[in-house]
Order: structure tokens, then sequence, then C-alpha cells
């Protein structure tokens, strides 16, 4: 999928998703969510201890 084609899918616009993609943007996890849900995925994070 392109990028224009994801930006489609989320109602937002290319050069926004193409800030995220590129750093340039921080996202939220809600952001992240609809991203991962634009690409038919599912988000999962994890947190975990380094000691």
């Amino acid at each position: 999928m392109s990028e224009k084609e994801l930006a489609l899918r989320l109602g937002v616009k290319q050069p926004y998703l193409n800030a995220i993609a590129s750093g340039k943007k921080n996202v939220t996890l809600e952001q992240l969510e609809r991203i991962a849900d634009g690409l038919g995925m599912t988000l999962h994070i994890c947190f975990e201890s380094t000691d």
C-alpha cells in the first residue's frame, strides 16, 4: 500500500503521514492504533523491566 493510499484510509493528509513516518512528528497511542487499523494490523505495546 502506498503512503497516499494509507493517508486516504486514515482520513489524514499525505504530508502529515509522511512527517510521522520520517520521525518529524510525535504520535499518540490513539494515532498509532488508527495507523495499525488502517494497515489491517493490531497494535501491541509491551513494557519490560531492564533489571
